[in-house]
């Protein structure tokens, strides 16, 4: 494989690739990366509100709070 060229082989040009990928890919990924950081934004928001519904400002206590805790603050073993 030509090191020119990129790795994702969609550019059809030597020169077009930096770093083993295509701007073309690289405005992708950032792109999906961004759409993913705004939709994990979302979740965590409406997990933080799901954890205090029905005890603003503090943390519930019903079943319904106490999972949206967990799933905001998994445990160690959750996490790996």
């Amino acid at each position: 494989m030509d090191t020119d060229m990129c790795e994702c082989l969609c550019c059809e040009t030597e020169g077009d690739c930096i770093e083993g990928i295509c701007q073309n890919c690289a405005l992708f990924i950032s792109k999906v990366e961004k759409d993913l950081r705004n939709e994990n934004k979302r979740y965590k928001d409406a997990l933080e509100k799901l954890s205090r519904l029905g005890n603003e400002p503090h943390l519930g206590n019903s079943d319904g709070n106490k999972i949206a805790q967990q799933a905001l603050n998994p445990s160690p073993e959750r996490r790996k």
